[in-house]
């Protein structure tokens, strides 16, 4: 499941422009917002890093959520 339908519209409309970020500077910790089954929002962090994977590129991303 991509960004566009996990995270509340709010942050959902900065992932371009993160990821053009991350391409430039290989890595980023940002803050965002996830919204769950329900549709509770879930306030959460994000540190993201470009690798090398099976010899592509690709972006690992690890969500730490707040409560």
């Amino acid at each position: 499941m991509g960004p566009g339908k996990i995270d509340s519209p709010k942050y959902a409309k900065m992932v371009p422009e993160r990821i053009k970020n991350l391409q430039k500077k290989g890595k980023l910790v940002f803050p965002s917002e996830h919204i769950n089954k329900k549709g509770e929002k879930i306030p959460a962090e994000i540190s993201s890093k470009v690798m090398n994977y099976n010899g592509k590129k690709a972006i690992l991303s690890v969500v730490h959520y707040h409560k």
